[in-house]
């Protein structure tokens, strides 16, 4: 699938660094990560760019070396901690992560639950469908069933859009493209950035 097959929604998304728990519990955190010698990063092991797996079975990506420069700065090890959309918030909260960076968007409600960092990246959310699907925008979305990673705020983006729209959630973004790949799905929306990367897979439809 060639890039003129991704048509931006016109909502930006703000992904985010998200540091360890509340402010209160800061020093308490920073204590735990030297006194153990290892920073424990939740990211993403399935989204290209910010969090993946490559060829070597190593965990790459801009989050993976973002968090990297943070156990550098502490003087400490690093150990990455698997994290999916639904998760990386109650793992960061239950503490078995000391800070998450999983392309994440920041939101007033997230707000209440965790600290954020500054904004580090900006990122628009699009769509992506199959050649001749006929869908150009998010106005031919009416009826139609559109994957969506659970979790997140594509989803609350996607229903405020286009609320006639039929959303299936699924954990990760491969799930999600399978679906659309499958013909279960007839779009798949998600970070432009992200859903660049399927529309040059080689094996894309």
């Amino acid at each position: 699938m060639k890039r003129s097959f991704v048509f931006t929604v016109c909502m930006l998304l703000t992904l985010m660094f998200i540091f360890s728990g509340a402010a209160i519990a800061a020093d308490t955190t920073l204590q735990k990560i030297k006194a153990r010698g290892k920073l424990l990063a939740g990211v993403k092991y399935g989204t290209v760019p910010f969090g993946f797996v490559d060829k070597s079975d190593k965990v790459v990506g801009f989050d993976v070396d973002l968090t990297k420069e943070v156990a550098n700065a502490l003087g400490v090890d690093i150990e990455y901690i698997k994290v999916t959309s639904p998760t990386r918030i109650p793992m960061l909260v239950a503490g078995n992560a000391d800070l998450v960076a999983a392309s994440m968007t920041h939101t007033v409600e997230r707000d209440k639950a965790i600290d954020f960092s500054v904004t580090y990246f900006w990122g628009g959310q699009s769509i992506l469908v199959k050649k001749g699907s006929g869908i150009n925008g998010v106005e031919d979305l009416v009826g139609k069933t559109v994957a969506v990673q659970q979790g997140t705020t594509l989803e609350k983006n996607l229903a405020r859009v286009s609320p006639d729209a039929k959303q299936l959630a699924f954990k990760d973004y491969t799930s999600a493209w399978m679906a659309l790949k499958q013909g279960r799905a007839d779009a798949l929306t998600g970070s432009h950035h992200i859903l660049l990367r399927f529309a040059k897979d080689p094996a894309t439809i």
